[in-house]
């Protein structure tokens, strides 16, 4: 079996789309860590306020 040497500027092609697909995935990586960051805040800040409010208790009202 003879394997062929790639056309070099096909080569070059292929290694520039493949550096910007891996661009692409890291920005939509980036984008998601911000997301997925602002999301477990958003659940810590709703656990804790769940939590400090089953802690109060009801205020009656005057009679």
């Amino acid at each position: 079996m003879i394997q062929q040497t790639p056309d070099p500027e096909a080569f070059k092609r292929a290694a520039k789309r493949l550096r910007e697909a891996c661009y692409v995935l890291d920005a939509f990586n980036l984008q998601l860590d911000e997301l997925i960051a602002k999301v477990e805040e958003d659940i810590r800040r709703n656990s804790l306020r769940h939590k400090r409010l089953r802690k109060v208790e009801p205020i009656s009202e005057p009679e």
